[in-house]
């Protein structure tokens, strides 16, 4: 900050926080507002009064507060959110892991008397490991 003396920022942290909720782009306007108004009255420091007369009030701060925490909570997925939507979308539920999410794996087909599973034939001539000349 352009000012002689640094202001102590460190000293009124928990005022910071409390009126910034902890959002660091809250915090650097609020900043920028109490810098400008100091030095538009030629101050020498940035007071704990020039912050207290830029924060947000009380009620601002509880109102984005509570934003925040409907916002985070409509980006959380509860354990059973994808599975109930999956089931609505008619596909598959999951099963539920607590570090991943994980689609429970595919059940194999059960194949008629006589019908083959579908899988890859082998193709091409068998190469024979232990052969030493270059024809098979």
């Amino acid at each position: 900050m352009p000012l002689p003396e640094p202001p102590e920022l460190v000293a009124n942290w928990e005022f910071l926080y409390e009126r910034s909720i902890g959002c660091v782009g809250v915090l650097k306007e609020w900043l920028v507002r109490a810098l400008a108004a100091a030095l538009s009255r030629g101050a020498s420091k940035l007071t704990l009064r020039d912050l207290a007369v830029q924060a947000l009030t009380i009620s601002q701060c509880e109102k984005m507060l509570a934003e925040v925490t409907e916002g985070e909570a409509r980006l959380t997925e509860s354990d059973g959110a994808r599975s109930r939507f999956r089931l609505a979308l008619g596909l598959p539920g999951i099963e539920v892991d607590r570090d991943r999410m994980t689609a429970p794996a595919p059940a194999q087909p059960r194949a008629m008397p006589g019908q083959r599973y579908a899988k890859r034939d082998p193709i091409g001539k068998p190469v024979l490991a232990h052969a030493t000349s270059g024809t098979i």
